[in-house]
């Protein structure tokens, strides 16, 4: 049949992957089959600089080796009803406006790597059934600890004093201590906090110290603990702790609180022996948990 326009061919019903199609391949005009270019358009997906309007994949069986998006746009992407592999899923400095997966079933196959550097948005719900997401991949994972390696007095008795913290840890991850006494957080969220504070009593009475938590200066509700220190003949030492939950956000600041029915209860700091390492007269402890 020839010089018969396209637009005149009778129409073809469902492609079955062995109908033919000329392509230019090295330079020379060549036959590939529907399934050769089905195989390589979905063997990869890459978008490099541009603005992609719609992306749908629905009611999908196979894989994708690779869906690779980098420095561009996205304006809806919906995956629905899909059945397969995806080995890697990458979104570097992208912009997706709408995302929406639902009913997605990953069946007797694997993903290998899903990557989103530089989100800015939140998932309502991610879940993993039966696999697992290596503890050292979620980020904002904050965790704290600070702690004292003096002594400290109470200005006077029964009057609030910030409790100084000089030491901090190593290991401290999207948290940070200012001026010694404020603690700040890097990402907004839900923290669990704990003070163990190390009390000493050099009079012949026992007294009481309460300590507390304060949030921008203003104490926290319900965050309050007493205890009886006692007196020189009975020990003279005691440890108290105090533990919450409570919404930080990353303009805010959390100090550690105390004051003493009398000035002689101190926090009491002590080296390390021989056959113990040293006892910090403070120890505050902060983790993101949500």
């Amino acid at each position: 049949m020839a010089n018969v326009k396209i637009t005149d061919l009778t129409a073809a019903t469902a492609l079955g992957g062995t109908e033919l199609f000329e392509v230019v391949q090295s330079g020379a005009s060549v036959k590939a089959s529907a399934q050769q270019i089905k195989t390589y358009v979905g063997s990869s997906l890459n978008i490099t600089g541009g603005v992609l309007g719609s992306v749908t994949i629905s009611n999908s069986v196979g894989s994708f080796n690779s869906i690779t998006i980098t420095n561009g746009t996205i304006s809806s992407v919906n995956i629905s009803n899909s059945v397969g592999s995806f080995n890697s899923v990458t979104i570097n400095n992208g912009t997706i406006s709408s995302v929406t997966i639902s009913s997605v079933t990953i069946s007797s196959s694997s993903l290998g790597s899903v990557t989103i550097n530089n989100a800015v948005g939140e998932f309502d719900s991610i879940t993993v059934t039966a696999g697992a997401i290596p503890f050292n991949t979620i980020t904002n994972l904050s965790v704290g600890q600070f702690e004292s390696h003096i002594d400290q007095t109470a200005a006077s008795a029964n009057v609030a004093t910030i409790v100084q913290m000089n030491n901090a840890s190593g290991f401290n991850s999207g948290i940070t201590i200012a001026s010694s006494t404020n603690v700040t957080v890097a990402a907004t969220g839900i923290y669990l906090i704990n003070a163990s504070l190390q009390f000493a009593n050099a009079d012949t009475t026992n007294h009481t110290s309460t300590f507390w938590f304060r949030k921008n200066g203003t104490n926290i509700p319900n965050s309050a603990s007493i205890i009886s220190v006692p007196k020189v003949a009975d020990g003279g030492k005691t440890l108290g702790q105090v533990t919450i939950l409570d919404s930080i956000t990353v303009s805010s600041y959390i100090q550690l609180v105390w004051s003493v029915s009398n000035t002689n209860i101190t926090l009491d700091y002590s080296s390390a022996t021989v056959t113990a390492p040293e006892v910090p007269s403070v120890i505050f402890n902060i983790q993101r948990v949500k």
